[in-house]
């Protein structure tokens, strides 16, 4: 079988390389030093901003934060713009020492106030943050940005409907109350003709009234001592905060840029950068140049004067263009997934384990998904070596969302197991008139490798043990994010890639209001352990209690549906030097640099 599918797949490429020529290449684009695909194109290029993967490949080769990676071990944190840094005893406190060398691309020097007024943007709500979590490690950092989540909550009262009114009062006023807000919320609430929602707003106007007065951001751990030394305070101690510390939320932005520019900065001729290279040219949904920048503290490393990057949405196209000698490098996402079995034996295809789970989200705010019976029957239902047969990449099937790490998996719950007699007897309970179904869609990226595929295993799986129909919503990347981020969608098909090597990165992104949340869930009793885990010191402690966290969204509330564990892999030809495969699936383009050809 597998000669037979290794003869089609060449006759395949031949049939590209005959019939599909591509248009001819400018010169610069032809004599780029290094021409890759890592995907279809970033949705921004703003490190508070980005959250998908492709984003964040681009972001850490045009930024840098404090911390960045060991060129040999790209899990291993090394000093980035700090070039050295002190803690104290008690591990809560961090004094950075910028280095002196630390520029703009514009040649201004980058100081400690550039993190500064950086991680005050992100706190102050100027940009709409889904990782905003990451700054919380930070000493009072999340109730002041609560604080700010209620005050804008109440300028935009007015524009409000009642069910956003509500949404406001619980998700965003409750949680960052303060003295000041009293008289408002007073205010409002004689002003407020539906009962309960005036209820409420006397209420909080009570609360408030007993809280102590608002934070200034000089509360917040964050100070900077001179230009070049920052100091950070924690919460508590972390164990991961260096992890944290280089993750692109944290990286600084020319705020001088941002606040001329606004939401443009990032255009190619407005951003600036701090990181390894420059934006030359962005050609949208086809191509995007990075140049050296000379102002690199370390631009003596850089091997590499210009990369050019391919942003194409079809793997078969991407793969055409690597075997014609266009691309030296494709990331996972742009290789057809219909032929990793085929590439395997090859000594360019390079396969590596990841530290990223697969999963399918289920938007909780509407039926029939608002029932944890029927979130559990269609998960229950799911038999995951056929999605693993389909696949055929080195995945690994896995009832639980957190891949195993240190001793995590001996307090790790099991997950609901495939039982179609369960799921079955489950949805009968939720919908005895299964006509009565809502119509259920499966949403996706369009450029996600086999998602097609997983989509049509599942859909048979769940007619076949349910008896329920699903129909298909695939949808450019941008576009699915937005799905995604709207609740615009009954079940959606996702994955995560852990941020940094502990459990929790892959569970504190469940709880209220989180932005990487996306399935309506809200639990204070959850939000609460994820909360005491940050907190405790004492390791199995600390394990037991991420452990019962898991087991709440998987099992007692079954949020998600993990499928299984992912397998990263990519392709490159034998002259391209210097990567480094590595679980986090990290991709620092400043460590590549090209043999002679």
């Amino acid at each position: 079988m597998f000669r037979i599918l290794a003869i089609l797949f060449a006759l395949f490429l031949g049939f590209l390389v005959l019939f599909l020529p591509f248009a001819k290449l400018e010169n610069w684009e032809s004599k780029g030093e290094l021409r890759i695909c890592l995907g279809t194109e970033p949705k921004t290029l703003d490190p508070a901003i980005a959250t998908g993967v492709l984003a964040i490949q681009y972001i850490q080769s045009l930024q840098e934060g404090l911390i960045t990676y060991d060129p040999k071990d790209l899990t291993k944190p090394i000093a980035g713009l700090a070039e050295k840094w002190e803690v104290s005893k008690d591990g809560k406190t961090y004094r950075f020492f910028l280095r002196k060398n630390a520029r703009w691309s514009n040649g201004e020097p980058l100081t400690a106030w550039d993190f500064y007024y950086s991680w005050k943007r992100i706190l102050d709500l100027e940009v709409d943050c889904e990782y905003v979590y990451m700054l919380y490690y930070i000493r009072n950092s999340k109730k002041y940005n609560y604080q700010q989540m209620a005050k804008l909550g109440l300028r935009k009262w007015k524009e409000t409907d009642e069910k956003e009114k509500g949404e406001i009062l619980e998700n965003s006023v409750s949680k960052g109350l303060f003295r000041e807000l009293a008289p408002k919320l007073e205010e409002l609430g004689r002003k407020e003709k539906n009962p309960k929602i005036r209820k409420r707003l006397m209420e909080l106007a009570r609360q408030a009234a007993q809280k102590p007065k608002a934070l200034s951001f000089e509360r917040v751990g964050v100070h900077v001592e001179s230009p070049h030394i920052l100091v950070v305070q924690l919460e508590s101690k972390t164990p991961y905060i260096l992890d944290i510390f280089g993750f692109p939320t944290l990286y600084p932005v020319p705020i001088k840029a941002v606040r001329k520019y606004g939401g443009n900065w990032t255009k190619v001729n407005h951003i600036l950068s701090c990181g390894a290279y420059l934006l030359e040219k962005w050609i949208p949904h086809y191509i995007i140049v990075l140049k050296k920048n000379p102002y690199y503290y370390n631009a003596k490393a850089v091997k590499l004067r210009q990369i050019v990057c391919f942003s194409i949405d079809k793997p078969t196209t991407a793969l055409n263009y690597y075997e014609t000698g266009v691309l030296d490098f494709l990331d996972k996402s742009v290789i057809p997934g219909d032929f990793v079995e085929s590439l395997l034996s090859r000594p360019d295809f390079i396969r590596s384990s990841s530290f990223g789970t697969s999963f399918l989200r289920f938007n909780v705010t509407k039926p029939p998904f608002d029932d944890p019976r029927v979130r559990k029957a269609f998960t229950m239902a799911i038999n995951r070596k056929e999605i693993i047969n389909a696949l055929r990449g080195g995945e690994m099937a896995s009832r639980v969302l957190v891949p195993p790490i240190l001793d995590y998996p001996e307090y790790q719950p099991q997950g609901l197991p495939y039982n179609p007699e369960k799921a079955k007897k489950l949805l009968k309970e939720a919908w005895a008139n299964k006509k009565e179904i809502p119509k259920i869609t499966f949403l996706s990226s369009s450029g996600g490798a086999k998602s097609k595929d997983i989509f049509l295993v599942l859909r048979n799986q769940w007619k076949n043990v349910l008896g329920v129909e699903v129909e298909p919503k695939f949808q450019e990347w941008q576009v699915y994010l937005d799905s995604l981020s709207n609740k615009k969608y009954n079940i959606a098909f996702g994955a995560w890639i852990g941020d940094y090597g502990d459990p929790m990165t892959f569970l504190d992104m469940w709880t209220s209001g989180n932005g990487n949340n996306r399935t309506g869930w809200r639990n204070p009793e959850y939000d609460q352990m994820i909360q005491r885990a940050g907190e405790i010191l004492e390791h199995k402690k600390r394990m037991k209690l991420l452990g019962k966290a898991e087991k709440t969204i998987l099992e007692d509330h079954c949020i998600i549906a993990p499928l299984y564990f992912r397998a990263s892999y990519f392709m490159k030809k034998d002259y391209v030097k210097g990567f480094r495969p590595n679980v986090m699936g990290r991709i620092l383009l400043k460590y590549l640099w090209v043999q002679k050809k």
